[in-house]
Formats: C-alpha cells, structure tokens, sequence
C-alpha cells in the first residue's frame, strides 16, 4: 500500500474507531482509502494525523504488511491497522506469544491515545 494511502486508512481508523466494520463496508464500494476518506467529508486532517505518528514514532502497520499479526487477518473485520510504539524484530512477527505481545503493545498506545 503505498504511503498516501495509509494516511487515508489511518484517518478513516481514527474517525470511525471502534466502528471498523463500517469502514470496511465503505472500503468495499470505494476500494482506495483516499477516495473513501473523501467522499465523507469528515472532519480530520490525515496529514496532521499522520504527522503525530511520526512525531510519537508510532508505526501504522495495515494488514497487507508482513509485520500485521497473522492471526489478526483471521478474524472478521479485523482492525484496518494496528500502532505500534517501538521496533519490531523479525522473528516476533512469526511466533504467537511474540504476536500477543505485539497486539497488547498496540492496545496499549490507542488507550493512551484515547485517554489523553
């Protein structure tokens, strides 16, 4: 996915969290998260969003990349992306416990970045 398309999924994320299965219904009839985002007229600036994740050093990581847990794209409408604070090592993204650390780490920072 290219990078202009993540700032797009990570402001539809943030505009309709916990809501996600609604996005995905958009995301069926308009597939680019640009053109969805868009087409809603919602209130959010994705470039300024986008921007506090790389200023906290937050990693968007949607499910078409290898570090998006495997067992997340198992379930039905999983989460467009997971945020994660911090380095990801290989071999974590291939091991269930590792996995489960991975995903506790991202529910951490968006309960900090819902409660702040």
């Amino acid at each position: 996915m290219k990078i202009e398309e993540k700032i797009y999924l990570n402001a539809l994320n943030l505009a309709f969290s916990p809501n996600i299965e609604k996005v995905w219904r958009i995301l069926k009839k308009i597939p680019s998260p640009k053109k969805a985002f868009l087409s809603l007229k919602l209130k959010i600036d994705p470039e300024k969003e986008w921007k506090r994740l790389k200023k906290e050093k937050i990693k968007f990581i949607t499910k078409d990349e290898k570090e998006y847990p495997p067992l997340l794209r198992e379930i039905p409408n999983p989460p467009l992306g997971i945020y994660i604070k911090g380095e990801i090592k290989k071999d974590e993204c291939s091991d269930n416990r590792q996995e489960n650390k991975i995903l506790q780490k991202a529910v951490r920072i968006k309960k900090e970045e819902i409660f702040v």
